[in-house]
């Protein structure tokens, strides 16, 4: 009987840790400000750079994840395989971008925007 009591509890104690990402994989807190970054580098190589002919937009885009990557001390490989686990764990990828939302909400919040997401800031 102490032995299922004892199984039960380390099950229990088990299920609780699996919300935790494996140890190669970003933490969900930097994972935000990467993905956030890396966002920003891609909007801005589609929307600015590409206007600029004497650029190549792709080759900007590639400098730009880069020095997202040198930033948070990580590789490209290390950040697609992240992304890869949280897109296999939709709960964590959600409350992640939820963060980005917020976070771009008060940002708006701040400089007195109107917010893309359907809300009227005050």
């Amino acid at each position: 009987m102490k032995c299922i009591i004892a199984l039960l509890f380390a099950g229990i104690i088990g299920s609780c840790n699996s919300n935790k990402p494996p140890k190669n994989i970003i933490s969900p807190n930097q994972m935000q400000l990467v993905l956030w970054d890396y966002m920003q580098a891609d909007v801005y190589a589609a929307d600015i750079i590409k206007l600029d002919s004497s650029k190549s937009d792709t080759i900007e885009n590639i400098h730009l994840q880069k020095a997202v990557f040198n930033k948070y001390g990580i590789d490209r490989k290390k950040f697609y395989e992240s992304y890869a686990y949280y897109q296999k764990h939709p709960e964590q990828m959600k409350t992640i971008i939820d963060s980005m939302v917020n976070y771009q909400r008060r940002k708006d919040t701040i400089k007195g925007k109107t917010s893309d997401y359907g809300q009227k800031k005050k």
